[in-house]
């Protein structure tokens, strides 16, 4: 299985489906089954965002109340990677506000559309950067 590895808060916000898409500088030809990785660090200015309206109210509605409880260096989630789609005025325009808030809607970058998002309890395992082969995580989601 493929897996992307994803900055906290980031990582959980789509585990626990609060943003549909992931964007990227980069697009991938890649379609199907993907796990979503958060990664090992944690910075300061990644942790201010978890006090960030929407942020933090998505998380509080999840029982999650402080930086602290996000995993880290693990696998979340795993979903279907659908379609990559360029970033422009128009398809911004078709983004709610909370969507467009939670990620890099620059024109130009990309949207990773992931569907069928799946939490699972976390996986710890080394990330990488760019798309990677991620080790045989399936018992713990079937």
């Amino acid at each position: 299985m493929k897996a992307l590895t994803i900055w906290q808060p980031w990582a959980s916000l789509l585990a626990l489906q609060m943003k549909r898409y992931e964007t990227r500088s980069w697009s991938t030809d890649y379609r199907g089954q993907l796990a979503i990785h958060a990664a090992k660090g944690f910075q300061k200015s990644q942790r201010a965002m978890f006090e960030c309206w929407p942020v933090y109210d998505y998380f509080k509605q999840n029982g999650i109340e402080y930086p602290g409880q996000l995993p880290l260096g693990a696998v979340i989630a795993v979903c279907d990677l659908v379609e990559c789609i360029r970033i422009t005025h128009a398809f911004v325009a078709t983004q709610p506000k909370a969507e467009r808030q939670l990620g890099d809607f620059t024109l130009g970058r990309y949207a990773w559309r992931l569907t069928n998002v799946t939490r699972i309890e976390p996986v710890y395992v080394r990330g990488q950067q760019g798309l990677w082969n991620c080790p045989d995580i399936s018992r713990y989601f079937v």
